[in-house]
């Protein structure tokens, strides 16, 4: 079964390089939207993802687009769809920044 919160233990295997974190952790996906094929219902056929990076300017934003495709692709959730949002700018979690020292 393809759900939210299995999609979203994919997206958290994607590493942030800078802060070795998930990137679900830390709250870079805002919006997932699953779509299911109408003529198998059991199988997506593409997943739309709104995210965010910790900064415009994240010298690994290439390679962090790349890994959530792969995740989504690999994980039998049919075509990544990925539109990049800096609105809302990205805080840190709550129960990250302790950790972060933000």
């Amino acid at each position: 079964m393809y759900t939210e919160n299995k999609l979203y233990e994919l997206l958290d295997e994607v590493i942030d390089p800078e802060l070795g974190i998930g990137i679900y952790s830390l709250g870079l996906i805002y919006k997932t939207v699953i779509h299911f094929s109408p003529t198998n219902e059991g199988s997506p056929e593409s997943t739309e993802i709104i995210m965010t990076l910790t900064s415009p300017f994240c010298p690994f934003a290439e390679a962090i687009l790349e890994q959530v495709e792969t995740a989504v692709t690999l994980g039998g959730y049919g075509k990544a769809n990925i539109t990049l949002s800096f609105d809302p700018p990205w805080q840190a979690p709550e129960h990250l920044r302790g950790m972060l020292g933000v």
